[in-house]
């Protein structure tokens, strides 16, 4: 399976924000190495945040992926991207928001929907509403319907360090399953 890392061009900053003493781009890293993925293409802008994030990832990522990172001075849309990373069209790509932290399992959206795109619909972690929930979307090489599912496991956007702290807390404090690709 293949992902991409699609970036935040509102919170430039957030994969470097640190969750429980730790880079979000990194637990993304984990968590996807973790589901069987195994190419990975970050779309980054041309920016010194940037340059950044590609030095974290390049010293300190999952050694079982492989990882094409994609510069750009726009956003690019999730298909562009899979081609620039020359990802073969077999099954679907996994897009995840720059912004999310995810603990989902993604094996059964593996298999074929009748539409084009599946937008995987995760719940908030924990009770804190001050951490939005975030969907993941799955995409074939084609352009057509877009089907929404719900899936198993959570999502949240962490935007900044007080979102981070928020969910460090819950995870330290055994308020949140603490999933292996999360594990520090």
């Amino acid at each position: 399976m293949r992902a991409i890392i699609e970036r935040s061009w509102e919170h430039v900053a957030a994969s470097l924000v640190e969750v429980d003493g730790r880079p979000l781009i990194l637990r993304q890293l984990d968590w996807l190495a973790a589901e069987h993925v195994t190419h990975v293409a970050i779309t980054l802008g041309l920016d010194d945040v940037s340059e950044a994030i590609a030095a974290c990832v390049i010293a300190r990522a999952p050694a079982a992926l492989t990882l094409t990172l994609i510069r750009s001075l726009r956003p690019i849309p999730a298909r562009d991207a899979a081609i620039d990373a020359q990802f073969p069209w077999r099954g679907r790509v996994v897009c995840v928001p720059a912004t999310a932290m995810v603990d989902a399992r993604l094996g059964p959206f593996e298999v074929a929907w009748p539409a084009e795109e599946l937008r995987v619909v995760l719940a908030s972690p924990g009770a804190d509403d001050r951490l939005p929930p975030a969907a993941l979307r799955l995409v074939t090489q084609e352009w057509g319907a877009v089907a929404a599912r719900r899936g198993v496991g959570w999502a949240c956007h962490v935007t900044d360090a007080a979102a981070a702290d928020r969910l460090s807390r819950l995870l330290t404090s055994g308020h949140l399953a603490r999933p292996a690709a999360v594990a520090a």
